[in-house]
């Protein structure tokens, strides 16, 4: 068991192209501490629509990688969130 210390970055931006859309990127850098597989860095491109303070609607493209033993893990998310 490794029990040492590693810098990880991790860092995510957006930038309001008007009052109701959010366009952003995130990523974060993953250790390799699985002994079998290593992990690749996580990465993403999203698009939020706020269209008042109580509903969010976002969508993105995501690319996790090599993750353990499954190869070029990328897919598309969609989150709805709202409150009362």
């Amino acid at each position: 068991m490794d029990t040492s210390y590693e810098f990880m970055a991790e860092a995510g931006a957006g930038v309001f192209i008007n009052r109701q859309w959010l366009l952003g990127a995130e990523y974060r850098q993953k250790p390799d501490n699985m002994s079998f597989a290593r992990e690749d860095d996580w990465r993403d491109l999203f698009v939020a629509w706020v269209p008042d303070r109580r509903l969010a609607v976002t969508a993105a493209s995501v690319n996790l990688g090599d993750v353990a033993a499954l190869k070029d893990q990328q897919g598309v998310y969609l989150s709805l969130q709202g409150s009362f």
